[in-house]
């Protein structure tokens, strides 16, 4: 069964499994969140540097339009450009658990150079962007962490219906810490808004 991220519910878990989907622009996988971790750092490893980091975090509905918020809201994009991988590394050391177990944002990153990125999402699903999906093979991308592959990944979405919706939430470490702590916290290291997107 997958681990789930303290930060969501899921009202079926046992239907979720640790398995991937290979797809036009790369892979689609349920991992748990004891994976998470370790997928991203064997990202790094055998990708080229510089990296970026991606942070996006639901707009604070306090800034929302009273107007469009019943159809439409915004999630605040952020980017550090430029990292080495030991720079990468530290960013992930300073606020991987907690962006791992945090139910509303996601965070990953992308390579400057090819364009792949690995993002990690709501309700524990992963995906990484590539052009070159052999290569991820022949590194045990998903092998290394018994992670089969599968013709279609059953996420937790495709089990939530209106009487059994999923529940998202923010996750606050001791002390108060949460996701929207980081852009500040981060902020001497370069990262930066760099949109507002509507959340499909």
């Amino acid at each position: 069964m997958l681990k789930i991220k303290k930060g969501c519910v899921v009202p079926f878990p046992e239907r979720l499994k640790p398995c991937y989907e290979t797809g036009p622009h790369g892979f689609l996988a349920n991992v748990g969140a004891d994976q998470i971790d370790a997928m991203v750092r064997h990202f790094l490893a055998i990708n080229d540097e510089p990296f970026f980091f991606i942070l996006e975090l639901p707009q604070n509905l306090r800034n929302e339009n009273p107007e469009t918020l019943h159809h439409t809201f915004h999630k605040e994009v952020y980017y550090l450009d430029g990292c080495t991988r030991e720079r990468a590394l530290s960013v992930l050391d300073r606020t991987g658990e907690l962006l791992i177990q945090d139910g509303i944002s996601s965070f990953g990153f992308g390579c400057h150079g090819s364009g792949d990125e690995i993002m990690s999402g709501k309700y524990n699903v992963v995906t990484v962007y590539t052009s070159q999906p052999q290569r991820y093979r022949e590194a045990d991308f998903f092998a290394a962490r018994g992670i089969p592959e599968v013709d279609r990944v059953v996420t937790a979405w495709d089990t939530f219906d209106q009487e059994h919706p999923g529940q998202a939430r923010l996750w606050c470490e001791e002390g108060g810490r949460d996701a929207y702590s980081l852009p500040e916290e981060l902020k001497e290291w370069g990262l930066y808004l760099a949109e507002l997107r509507e959340d499909t």
